[in-house]
């Protein structure tokens, strides 16, 4: 299953950054005494690491958590270090309406925002879907950001018969 989920259709990402090292993934289970539990397991794990690598068992303080919390959201819990930072790289979503057709969004993500978009497509429209996405260059192609960009904006005139919400998915995907 965990196989089945790691295959990427290589149209729909084409990253700029490096690409992963592919490496065959198991299930513990095959590998472990029958019956064991994952608390069990847990404990035969840290024994192993620490019979490798002998060390001292330290108890976090209150002030240690609190260091700890501090350091998490100033830094790690940011968008800046968990999506700023991430490679550039191309995305195509493509999905099929019913009442609107076919809309295909191909987006260049760079610094974790829009930096060029597209749709093309076998949808009706009232006004050019290139007007639509200029609103949208620059966000982060999260939901939140997207309502943030299209507040006032009626996506149905851009792709008859889609709401909003269908092409913030489809964004999000």
């Amino acid at each position: 299953m965990v196989q089945r989920a790691l295959q990427v259709d290589p149209e729909k990402i084409r990253s700029k950054g490096l690409p992963s090292v592919r490496s065959r993934v198991t299930n513990l289970r095959p590998w472990l005494p029958e019956g064991i539990t994952l608390p069990q397991f847990r404990q035969r794990l840290l024994e192993e690491l620490l019979h490798q690598t002998p060390g001292e068992r330290y108890v976090f303080t209150e002030a240690d958590l609190a260091g700890i919390e501090a350091l998490a959201d100033s830094r790690y819990r940011t968008w800046e270090w968990n999506v700023g930072v991430s490679p550039a790289c191309s995305l195509v979503r493509r999905q099929r309406f019913a009442g609107c057709g076919t809309v295909e969004a191909r987006m260049d993500v760079e610094h974790g925002r829009i930096s060029s978009l597209a749709f093309r497509g076998d949808f009706f429209s009232a006004r050019e879907p290139e007007e639509l996405a200029g609103l949208l260059i620059g966000f982060p192609p999260e939901p939140q950001p997207l309502r943030e960009a299209l507040r006032g904006a009626d996506v149905s005139q851009f792709f008859s018969g889609l709401q909003n919400e269908q092409l913030i998915a489809l964004l999000c995907e």
